[in-house]
């Protein structure tokens, strides 16, 4: 997605609702200053729609968000996830903690969510950000 085609809400007509919602998701977290790691990391257990790392009080900290989208009145994002979804996207953040070895590199993670609201004509609506999933 163009800078242009983001600031005016609007994305490429081939892109699926889901990839709109996480381009608008990258671009809300880059604005709250975090950088941008990764974008759909797959591994056996699935995939992590976005990993991001942010620099706090001299602390490296790496985000990990799933990421859904609605463009629907009838259904939010928070309708597509539930407690098995949670877990699932936990073990697989788990799985790449342990590959990248963060507890040798002292280095933090969140696990977090990220909904995303579009209008009909896939512009943005609003984006709610659930930090800490537990």
């Amino acid at each position: 997605m163009s800078f242009s085609s983001f600031l005016h809400g609007k994305s490429g007509s081939n892109n699926s609702t889901g990839e709109i919602g996480e381009d608008f998701a990258c671009e809300y977290l880059k604005g709250l200053g975090y950088e941008i790691k990764e974008r759909g990391y797959v591994s056996k257990l699935g995939e992590i729609d976005i990993i991001a790392e942010k620099l706090t009080n001299k602390i490296k900290k790496v985000y990990f968000y799933e990421v859904k989208t609605s463009a629907s009145e009838k259904i939010t994002p928070f309708d597509n996830m539930n407690y098995n979804k949670v877990m699932h996207f936990k073990r697989n953040v788990e799985v790449f903690i342990l590959k990248h070895r963060f507890h040798a590199q002292n280095i933090e993670f969140s696990i977090n969510f990220i909904a995303v609201y579009l209008n009909k004509d896939k512009t943005l609506k609003k984006i709610e950000l659930v930090e800490n999933l537990e």
